[in-house]
């Protein structure tokens, strides 16, 4: 079930003009909880055009800002934002771990629970938030929807590295393919799974 009423973007935060969408990109909210929607709401009394399309909440929720025909200026780059389709999920990426106080934090200092933690390095981290179960399932839910609605090849690179070649690539990325200066999707997102989720018939 998608959500297209409770964080509705304003009409003018998107821009109204469509154009063919090619990609699907995944970001983290980099935020604790509904964080991230709540600083969009807040942000510059709302005179901005930087939301982005989805949402996926930690409980599975999909929430849909704005009809995905249209854009913004979410990712920062004019192509990119006008050929594809931006899903953000619930994640606190990179965490830094105070050992005297046991507790795991992001660069806004904000908690993450123990239990939500996954430890691999990669670009100077050594822990991450993990995604949720009920993520990805609503994730991989909504792709099947985009990629038959919009003609997107459903494919992915399969990793979250940065590739000189990905902005050519047409179907699933996540931000970290298109720049290595940002680290989502986070090493906790399985690609394999992911990808068997997807392609089966």
């Amino acid at each position: 079930m998608i959500d297209k009423k409770k964080y509705k973007a304003n009409q003018k935060n998107y821009y109204k003009s469509t154009h063919k969408k090619r990609k699907i990109i995944l970001f983290d909210s980099l935020r604790k909880s509904d964080y991230h929607l709540i600083r969009l709401i807040n942000r510059d009394n709302e005179q901005h055009k930087t939301w982005n399309t989805y949402t996926i909440n930690r409980d599975g929720i999909i929430y849909e800002h704005f009809n995905p025909k249209y854009y913004s200026d979410y990712y920062g780059v004019k192509t990119f934002d006008k050929e594809s389709i931006s899903i953000v999920l619930e994640n606190m990426g990179g965490l830094d771990y105070d050992e005297e106080l046991n507790v795991f934090y992001n660069s806004l200092n904000e908690v993450c629970d123990n239990d939500k933690v996954f430890q691999r390095n990669w670009k100077g981290f050594s822990f991450w938030e993990k995604y949720t179960d009920e993520q990805i399932k609503s994730l991989v839910d909504l792709i099947l929807i985009l990629t038959e609605k919009f003609k997107i090849p459903i494919k992915t690179i399969g990793f979250n590295n940065f590739n000189e070649k990905s902005g050519a690539f047409n179907g699933i990325l996540c931000r970290s393919n298109l720049d290595s200066n940002y680290y989502d999707v986070n090493p906790s997102f399985d690609f394999t799974l992911f990808d068997n989720m997807i392609y089966k018939d």
